[in-house]
């Protein structure tokens, strides 16, 4: 297990030793801000948004008029 963080963080080291008292096994990775030429490979791209669903017609209108009588 890797524990991802700088340990001078509270919560990285609370998890530190929560891990260590049961006696599980991690290896503390330290946080490295990205920058160029980082080892680190990019963020995959999020997959594009659905497209909503098309828009009804609108109702048909009652006629007007001399058509109307």
């Amino acid at each position: 297990m890797r524990l991802i963080g700088m340990l001078d963080s509270p919560f990285v080291r609370r998890c530190a030793v929560s891990l260590q008292l049961p006696g599980l096994r991690f290896e503390h990775e330290p946080w490295i801000a990205r920058v160029s030429g980082a080892t680190r490979p990019p963020a995959p791209a999020a997959p594009p948004a659905p497209r909503p669903p098309p828009r009804p017609p609108p109702p048909p209108r009652a006629a007007m008029g001399a058509a109307a009588r």
